[in-house]
């Protein structure tokens, strides 16, 4: 079952992936992305409303997105989530990682 399926229940079903990260609940997505795909702020969505999500509700729902971002901070807190350290880019470290495979 995807993530958005079992997140359309009433539970919050969090992710995390170098350093992105997402919440679906109910209708609702939240959404950061780390520079360079995204701003690193924090994104609200309406799933059923928005599937493709242009319109993102985090300024006029304030009080849905500082629900949801309680939410991720406590899915991080139960599942040991380690945030990424300040300046972090998965591209560069993508680079790093490849590098270190490569033999000269």
């Amino acid at each position: 079952m995807r993530l958005a399926q079992l997140a359309r229940r009433s539970e919050a079903v969090g992710y995390e992936l170098a350093g992105s990260s997402a919440l679906f609940q109910g209708q609702y997505k939240l959404v950061r992305n780390l520079p360079p795909k995204g701003t690193g702020e924090w994104e609200l969505y309406d799933m059923n409303a928005d599937p493709p999500e242009v319109n993102d509700l985090a300024n006029e729902n304030a009080d849905k997105l500082a629900e949801l971002v309680q939410a991720y901070a406590d899915y991080e807190s139960q599942n040991g989530v380690v945030p990424v350290p300040d300046g972090y880019n998965p591209e560069i470290q993508a680079a790093k990682n490849a590098a270190r495979g490569v033999k000269h």
